[in-house]
């Protein structure tokens, strides 16, 4: 059993069994009492690989910074797979491509299925070529494997299926009872819901998904099949890859590989490869905050101002306050999103049309392609620069189609992105226009966006730090993330529309509330009283710590 999985129940035992005694010692930290439970085994891990694998845990959103389960960790707790394939198929039902990410997670937890022949090579390479549909994926790659395995098992024609294909028979079968297996598990913690599958067949957001579940798992692609990961460290594409003879990439400096494992022989290669864009980073990755670009003393204010985001101190994206603010916008009502349906899978989220269109733009935004060329503008001058490594930055204009606007109606905060080619530029009813952000924003996590101001309402003094986006609308707050201490901002990432969950009456005094998904410290959290929404209830108040 892999360390991860030790170590999640490890956490379960330690909340079934409260009492110190139980861990024979007195100890004072979480990670305390996993390191002296563990160090009684009969043969006791490295130390420095168990505390390896609890950062990688509360990486994963599964422990918080205390080494306590978070509600993501107690799932993951009861699924039998590596964590982060239990993320990324978690990450599947809430955002309906289910059954292909409980695919590709059961094939990378068993042998590889395609066999290689030392003497028929190059025609084992170009069968697994052949199921790649040019999507650069060995998880999308195995997944139109068990597809077509599937459907020849159905036609009585497996054998020459996987002859012809250098599949194993054998490793198909194992898939598929590992699929029904985890499908049945997920199902009973409540993400078997309706709409699991919705969005299958759109492998732009599968492989977003992908990264989702894998990251930190990534590597900047540097040149043909070199990569470099967060250390620095230089990383070969694995020659068993679909990725391997690829002969071109799109723009090369501007994408990035999610990947399985690394393994060292004669290099460091990287297994199990998807090349993914830079806005499946953005909206699925690591903890992003924006450093504003500091001038010179003296220098006239830019008519556009530009800063960078930055994801986990190494992958930086060079764009305008502007487009920070709605990049990191969408990111906050994913983490939120993502919240909510951690801590009940099996109850409504968010209200269907906003869920609807943060998944129009979210689809919107990842089937687009990370290159300087062809994409589209931004509003307003805005652009998105990927700063490679070593750091160099490069124009590139984010591969968004215009336009893209602050809201589009007064009760519904939601960005509304992109727009056929050529398409006039003028706002809908009841969009915010684009105006600067009140800062400075701190670096607390994934959804910090600054501050978007309200019309006609005056900016708070002194400007908020800590919370991410404060808009307002004339009927009901806008319900981003984040809580500004009584400037009359809600609380948790949506505008309640009194259609389906009920005027807001009242809040809690929150401090630094700043839910944040990808390993950051979640604040206290506390609903205050939403009136009679069907969903939480009056005056439903939980507390957590993540």
């Amino acid at each position: 059993m892999p360390l991860d999985e030790i170590i999640l129940q490890v956490k379960v035992l330690d909340e079934t069994h409260s009492s110190g005694d139980y861990y024979h010692g007195n100890f004072t930290s979480g990670q305390g009492k996993i390191q002296g439970f563990l160090r009684r085994a009969m043969e006791p891990p490295r130390m420095d690989h168990v505390n390896a694998a609890i950062k990688d845990l509360q990486d994963l959103a599964a422990l918080d910074e205390q080494c306590e389960l978070t509600p993501l960790g107690h799932h993951l707790s009861q699924l039998p797979i590596h964590s982060r394939l239990g993320k990324m198929m978690v990450l599947g039902s809430v955002f309906g491509c289910l059954t292909p990410l409980v695919v590709i997670a059961g094939a990378m937890s068993v042998k590889d299925p395609f066999v290689v022949p030392q003497e028929r090579r190059e025609q084992s390479d170009a069968a697994r070529q052949g199921f790649s549909g040019g999507h650069a994926s060995d998880h999308v790659t195995m997944f139109n494997a068990f597809c077509g395995w599937l459907d020849a098992v159905h036609r009585g024609q497996e054998r020459p299926f996987c002859d012809v294909n250098f599949l194993s028979r054998h490793s198909m079968g194992v898939i598929m009872n590992v699929r029904d297996q985890l499908l049945g598990l997920l199902y009973e913690q409540g993400f078997g819901h309706e709409m699991h599958d919705a969005h299958s067949r759109n492998l732009d957001m599968v492989r977003a998904l992908i990264c989702g579940g894998l990251y930190p798992n990534v590597a900047q692609h540097i040149h043909k099949r070199e990569c470099r990961t967060k250390a620095q460290r230089v990383c070969f594409i694995h020659p068993t890859s679909v990725n391997y003879e690829r002969k071109t990439f799109t723009n090369e400096r501007f994408q990035f590989f999610v990947f399985g494992e690394r393994v060292e022989t004669s290099k460091v290669f990287l297994r199990c490869s998807t090349l993914i864009n830079a806005w499946a980073l953005i909206l699925f990755g690591g903890l992003i905050h924006w450093v504003p670009e500091l001038l010179p003393p003296g220098t006239p204010p830019p008519e556009v101002p530009m800063g960078t985001v930055e994801m986990d101190g190494w992958i930086k994206f060079r764009c305008s306050e502007y487009v920070a603010g709605l990049m990191m916008r969408v990111r906050s009502e994913i983490d939120a999103l993502l919240v909510r349906k951690f801590i009940a899978p099996d109850q409504e989220a968010m209200p269907a049309h906003l869920l609807e269109r943060l998944m129009d733009c979210i689809m919107d935004l990842t089937s687009h392609p990370s290159r300087p060329e062809g994409v589209g503008t931004i509003n307003y001058e805005g652009y998105l620069d990927v700063i490679p490594m070593p750091v160099q930055q490069t124009r590139m204009p984010a591969s968004v189609t215009p336009p893209i606007w602050v809201g589009s109606a007064p009760n519904n905060p939601m960005v509304s992105v992109g727009a056929p080619p050529g398409a006039p530029q003028v706002p809908p009813p009841g969009a915010l226009p684009r105006a600067p952000m009140w800062g400075p924003v701190s670096g607390a996590g994934g959804g910090n966006a600054g501050i978007l101001p309200t019309p006609g309402v005056a900016a708070p003094t002194p400007a908020p730090t800590t919370s991410s986006v404060w808009a307002d609308t004339p009927k009901f707050a806008a319900d981003m993330q984040g809580f500004t201490n009584g400037t009359g901002v809600s609380s948790n990432s949506q505008a309640w529309n009194s259609d389906s969950y009920g005027q807001q009456s009242a809040y809690d005094t929150q401090q630094q509330y700043s839910p944040q998904y990808g390993g950051d410290v979640f604040g206290q959290q506390q609903y205050g009283q939403y009136g009679s929404p069907p969903s939480y209830g009056t005056g439903y108040n939980q507390q957590w710590q993540h």
